[in-house]
């Protein structure tokens, strides 16, 4: 493992194990105060959450990819930070739980090439054992669902899913036949099962992650069985049993975590590169219910309409802090830092909400720990300062000029050459350049991906590239968009700093990121750095096609621009280069372009002209596929946060002759092994 695998890794570990002290902290240091025969039972019931926290983060990062296992952890740890693991001796049996699930999880998921048979029989001895504690109650779906996630890696091995759930079932019945319980094992019923407003609002943070990727699932056609879907069904019916049983809500937060999380990160994820439209609202509405909460307790705990004890002036003030942050990220579209403080508020309400006391009790029984004088100061006064800060955010910022008709640009040849002052020079090849010659190709650059970015990733990654740019000199070099965070200023001086180091012409094609402040397209910026977004020019050859789709549909402008470009003479080979896919080229999410009508319409015409290849970004792996004589290739692994655990940091490199024209895809390292063999080798031949 390099240096730089390692401090990521470092990094990871440190930020989890904060995660993990902040949610549970609190409750040991007051396990540390109980008597002396109730504290190592208490202790052992805070170690249960800890061990499925770590298991959930290595599930994690082998199923989702590298850097979920953090914002996986962060939402187990949103809901066990009520406590549920410290308050009763009863709720063990909730923690035990939760362990087996995760487990169950994490071995579904290791159970893959040799390693399969081993982690199948661990599966099947976990799940075997499941069914002897708990028996058949809603909880019984979480473990059907680890059985199942075994054939998404193997399809055709439904017969072990079923031999898997069967163990579960035998397990069960042998626990029904002897006369074996465990404390708070059973579903609960009456005033045992907490289920009332306090255990509610406790778990309010989790709705904001829950609800937004049920409802991503359900508008998705059309239907698979992706465990998305079968993790969301399983959710759905176990809160279904749960509202009609009655049942321990403490049993069914626990068991559901783990499934909680997986979906959570997977659909925060997506949120972070580009939050689909269909569904904002009903993230807003989500968010905008916790800021009200947050505001609303501290009111009406002061008027005495609620009784939160543990609501201190400390806690008080955080309360107010959070909301106005929730206001702050919801404002100006900032998805990972929104993630965060909903971690913060599902702590904040684990400490304030008693799962034990009615949230409402008799007005005689109140007693106001915070004044109401001293929260309305708070609330004036955090506003202020909020509004302060966004009059002087906003009065600092620098604006480009933007030009009203400057949505399109156009051009018959968009090379440019960067020197030292980063000022773009407008080169042309063609009367010096015949084949054979190579040019370098690479995807999304932008290390906004996570809040952690380490040398492995993002900007960095940039920075070998342009050594291998310097060492290799290819003729030129093309980008697949997002070489900015987003379109602000700010960030187009980071991409101006890096670009002077490319030492060959270099075009771009603009991705998303480079086109939008938060959701609003400025494309002001791009065009001032690189010029035209769409732009057309032949070597030898070839015929190279630069076309802006970065906002996921064609412009009426550009089906004018791409018939005239297609009138030409033909050429040899004819090669396209834009940010989003044409086609999602994986059966599990969709990430192409939205506007399927368009992408059907380009699809036939680069089928009727005799388009050769089609080279994208924005899914950060590396992908291929032929449609009709068509080849599509994907390659967003320069630098942004990989999509899967199985994929690398990778660049292209095309070799163009008279008669062939070869593609490689190459690691980004700076010493690559001579024997070594590419990622990726397509060859093509001449149509004409």
């Amino acid at each position: 493992m390099n240096e730089s695998a390692t401090l990521e890794k470092s990094i990871s570990a440190l930020v989890v194990m904060a995660i993990i002290t902040i949610a549970f902290g609190p409750f040991v240091a007051a396990a540390w105060q109980l008597p002396y025969t109730e504290k190592p039972f208490l202790l052992i019931a805070l170690g249960f959450p800890l061990l499925a926290a770590g298991l959930l983060y290595d599930s994690a990062e082998r199923f989702l990819g590298k850097g979920r296992g953090l914002y996986a952890v962060a939402i187990l740890c949103s809901l066990p930070a009520t406590g549920f693991a410290a308050t009763d001796l009863s709720f063990i049996a909730a923690c035990a739980l939760q362990v087996m699930v995760v487990a169950s999880i994490s071995a579904a998921v290791r159970a893959q090439g040799a390693e399969r048979p081993a982690f199948l029989v661990g599966l099947g001895s976990i799940l075997l054992i499941a069914g002897f504690f708990f028996r058949l109650n809603a909880m019984s779906l979480a473990f059907v669902f680890a059985a199942a996630l075994t054939t998404i890696f193997k399809p055709k091995s439904a017969w072990t899913a079923a031999l898997l759930i069967s163990l579960y079932m035998v397990g069960s019945l042998a626990g029904l036949l002897l006369p074996f319980s465990i404390p708070g094992g059973g579903l609960g019923s009456g005033s045992d099962a907490f289920f009332n407003m306090a255990s509610l609002l406790s778990i309010l943070p989790w709705m904001l992650f829950i609800i937004p990727a049920i409802f991503f699932l359900l508008t998705i056609r059309p239907f698979t069985w992706t465990w998305q879907n079968m993790a969301a069904v399983s959710v759905f019916l176990c809160l279904l049993l749960t509202i009609l049983m009655r049942a321990n809500l403490v049993m069914i937060a626990a068991g559901l975590a783990p499934l909680i999380a997986l979906l959570g990160t997977d659909f925060s994820y997506r949120n972070f590169n580009a939050p689909p439209r269909r569904f904002a609202g009903i993230l807003a509405f989500l968010a905008w219910i916790s800021i009200i909460v947050l505001i609303g307790l501290p009111i009406l705990t002061a008027i005495g309409v609620v009784k939160l004890p543990a609501l201190t002036p400390l806690y008080a003030v955080a309360a107010i802090l959070l909301a106005a942050g929730l206001v702050w990220t919801q404002s100006f579209a900032r998805p990972r830092w929104t993630f965060f403080l909903l971690f913060a508020v599902g702590v904040l309400l684990g400490r304030l909400c008693d799962w034990h006391e009615p949230l409402f009790p008799d007005p005689e029984n109140v007693h106001a720990v915070v004044s109401l004088p001293f929260v309305l100061v708070l609330i004036a006064a955090v506003s202020a300062l909020s509004i302060l800060v966004w009059l002087l955010t906003r009065r600092l910022r620098v604006q480009a000029n933007r030009e009203p008709d400057n949505e399109f640009i156009f051009a018959e040849e968009n090379l440019r050459r960067f020197d030292e002052s980063a000022a773009g020079v407008p080169v042309s090849l063609k009367d010096c350049l015949c084949p054979p010659y190579s040019f370098v190709l690479f995807g999304d650059v932008t290390g906004a991906e996570s809040p952690l970015s380490s040398s492995r990733g993002g900007f960095f990654m940039f920075r070998t590239l342009t050594r291998i740019l310097q060492e290799s000199r290819p003729a030129f070099a093309v980008s697949l968009g997002d070489l900015a965070n987003d379109a602000r200023d700010s960030s187009y001086r980071k991409v101006k700093r890096l670009v002077r180091r490319i030492p060959v012409p270099f075009t771009v094609t603009p991705g998303n990121h480079d086109l939008f402040v938060d959701t609003k397209f400025d494309a002001a910026c791009f065009h001032s750095l690189f010029g035209a977004d769409n732009a057309v020019f032949e070597y030898g050859s070839v015929r190279f096609i630069l076309l802006n789709n970065a906002r996921g549909f064609i412009h009426p402008q550009q089906w004018e621009w791409l018939e005239q470009v297609f009138t030409l003479p033909p050429s040899s080979f004819t090669l396209v280069f834009c940010h989003k896919p044409v086609f999602e080229l994986r059966s599990v999410v969709f990430y192409a372009m939205e506007t399927r009508e368009d992408a059907d319409k380009l699809h036939e015409l680069f089928r009727a002209r005799g388009v050769t290849a089609v080279f994208s970004g924005h899914i950060h792996s590396l992908l291929h596929e032929t449609r009709d004589e068509v080849a599509y290739v994907i390659s967003g692994g320069g630098g942004s946060k990989l999509t899967t655990a199985h994929d690398r940091y990778h660049y292209l490199v095309v070799d163009v002759s008279e008669n062939e024209i070869i593609v490689r895809a190459w690691p980004l390292e700076l010493r690559r092994d001579s024997a070594a063999a590419p990622l990726m080798e397509l060859r093509f031949g001449s149509r004409s």
